[in-house]
């Protein structure tokens, strides 16, 4: 299974700020304009296997990989003398990647009522974002890169045919 998505945007936003005073008298208007260009490109690719190992046992194993791109700029201007002039201050880009490489095997058996399954997943993630502005403030950015392993266990005990009782336990992510 191969997927791609790409999702652009373009936007212009024309803002108009008028303060006032408690007593409700106007102080000042300002005119602000933003334009937003934001891409995002995501690729991922899956493969699967299932196989029934003797008559009860069923094997299920794959692999998947995934890549997001997010490049965002939100540009401000303000209006100063009919001529719009960046506003170097609130200005600024995002851009952002992440690799996410997982693969996963699990055994499921039925004997009888019951049926257990167990599984295990191994997972690789990559990411990283950098902010950058136009002012003097410091671009902030963060990167990341972990192994993680994902068990989990399942069992069921269909008593009749409207009552199953069930426990299952696993590791994921929040």
């Amino acid at each position: 299974n191969l997927d791609y998505l790409h999702y652009d945007f373009s936007g212009n936003q024309l803002l108009d700020g008028f303060s006032f005073s408690p007593n409700g008298i106007f102080l000042s208007k300002n005119n602000i304009k933003n334009t937003l260009p934001l891409t995002i490109d995501i690729y991922s690719a899956r493969v699967d296997y299932t196989s029934q190992l003797g008559n009860y046992i069923k094997l299920e194993t794959g692999l998947k990989s995934s890549v997001v791109k997010t490049n965002n700029t939100s540009d401000f201007f303000s209006l100063m003398n009919n001529q719009w002039v960046t506003d170097s201050v609130n200005s600024n880009a995002f851009n952002y990647s992440e690799n996410i490489n997982a693969g996963y095997v699990n055994l499921n058996k039925t004997f009888g009522k019951w049926t257990a399954q167990a599984g295990l997943r191994l997972e690789n993630t990559i990411y990283k974002g950098v902010q950058t502005a136009l002012s003097q403030q410091p671009d902030s950015s963060f990167n990341r890169s972990y192994f993680s392993l994902f068990p989990s266990a399942f069992i069921s005990y269909e008593a009749n045919e409207i009552n199953r009782y069930a426990l299952s336990v696993s590791r994921r992510i929040d």
